[in-house]
Order: structure tokens, then C-alpha cells, then sequence
């Protein structure tokens, strides 16, 4: 089990920003590019294990289990 400040997340516009030492850095993680024009509105962190992660997106709702690796989209319904 991961702590839940092992990982922290942000919206940018059009993805997922993630970092796991305090923001010196971040790495992309559910990149999409301005012309898909999809955007992430909402992202959440599991409290007892932060490798999972949900992002309400315009597509619908993903989760990660994997710190970001992976996401699978788990509801069509738009977020927004």
C-alpha cells in the first residue's frame, strides 16, 4: 500500500499532470492535445492507496489503478 502523498495530481486543460516529489517535476499522464479538444475537469486520489485515481473527463469517467499508467474509461457520461 502507497501513502497518499506518494503521488499528487493536477487538471491541466487537456490532461493530467502527476507528481511524486512534491511538484519539482511532473510528468504527463492522460495526455490529450488541444485538437481532441477533450478536457479533464475533476481528478480524485484514493485516501488509502494513491496509484488509484479517477478523473471526470468531457469523454466520461477513467480510473487509474497503476499511478497513471493505465486508464480505463469506466462510465460514457460526461463530466463536465
Amino acid at each position: 500500500m502507497t501513502r497518499p502523498t506518494d503521488l499528487s495530481a493536477e487538471v491541466m486543460e487537456w490532461g493530467v499532470l502527476k507528481t511524486v516529489d512534491g511538484g519539482q517535476t511532473r510528468t504527463h499522464t492522460m495526455d490529450w492535445s488541444y485538437q481532441q479538444q477533450k478536457g479533464v475537469n475533476m481528478v480524485r486520489i484514493d485516501p488509502t492507496d494513491s496509484n488509484v485515481v479517477w478523473a471526470a473527463t468531457t469523454e466520461g469517467l477513467y480510473k487509474t489503478i497503476d499511478g497513471g499508467q493505465v486508464w480505463t474509461q469506466m462510465d460514457s457520461t460526461v463530466m463536465c
